[in-house]
């Protein structure tokens, strides 16, 4: 129940809880400027403790081994 977002008019990625609060009840974010025309591969992880993390990297590159946005879920959905 997590949402990876790339914000285009803010040049962000966003992580947050996917339920009906605007933006949801946790989130985080970082810039992130992306290359028009170029494809992203993204991906995202959720553990019952409530760590959720989150990377984008370009399509034909190396997944990086850091991730590029986490969070702590006070209130995780197990």
């Amino acid at each position: 129940r997590y949402t990876l977002l790339l914000v285009g008019k803010d040049q962000e990625l966003r992580l947050n809880t996917w339920d009906a609060l605007y933006g949801g009840r946790v989130k985080a974010g970082t810039p992130f400027k992306w290359k028009p025309g170029t494809w992203y591969t993204m991906k995202i992880t959720a553990s019952p403790d409530g760590k959720v993390k989150g990377k984008v990297w370009e399509r034909d590159a190396k997944e990086p081994e850091m991730w590029t946005l986490e969070l702590t879920d006070p209130i995780p959905n197990k």
